[in-house]
């Protein structure tokens, strides 16, 4: 795993990229806090089965999508989103 300031970084050069150059970027990840801060739109596939697409709002609500990566306290993921990923 990336160290912490690394992972920031990352995020917020793919975040610019993407806003800057009105690009796409496919990004593959179990940290669903980190997708959730940066991504516009998330497919989320468990086990090679589609769950759900959607914004984080609309992930972050499916229940099949919570109990594959988000656990039961899904709150988190919108908390840290607020805080790292501010649009």
């Amino acid at each position: 795993m990336k160290p912490v300031a690394s992972r920031a970084s990352s995020l917020w050069m793919v975040r610019r990229l993407a806003d800057a150059w009105g690009m796409a970027v496919l990004v593959i990840e179990h940290d669903m806090n980190f997708v959730m801060s940066i991504c516009d739109r998330i497919t989320v596939i468990d086990f090679g089965k589609f769950v759900c697409e959607g914004t984080s709002a609309v992930v972050r609500k499916h229940p099949a999508a919570i109990a594959a990566y988000l656990g039961e306290d899904s709150h988190d993921a919108e908390e840290f989103e607020q805080k790292v990923a501010p649009r």
